[in-house]
């Protein structure tokens, strides 16, 4: 019985790291479809750094991609 609840325990640990790592995907996702969307109505990259806290190189490797 104990091994049983040990893997029971490791089981239950690896589907709470995996839906956090698939949240903390999703929010990355959105955020980097949110400045995609400032950078085409032309807002200041310094402006989208502040408040999204990516800094201004990554913004701009961003914007290429979109290109």
């Amino acid at each position: 019985m104990g091994l049983e609840k040990i893997l029971d325990d490791i089981e239950h640990k690896g589907r709470r790291e995996g839906r956090l790592a698939g949240r903390l995907e999703g929010e990355r996702a959105a955020k980097q479809t949110m400045v995609k969307q400032l950078l085409a109505k032309q807002v200041d990259t310094a402006i989208i750094a502040e408040v999204t806290g990516y800094s201004p190189e990554a913004i701009k490797q961003m914007e290429q991609e979109s290109d």
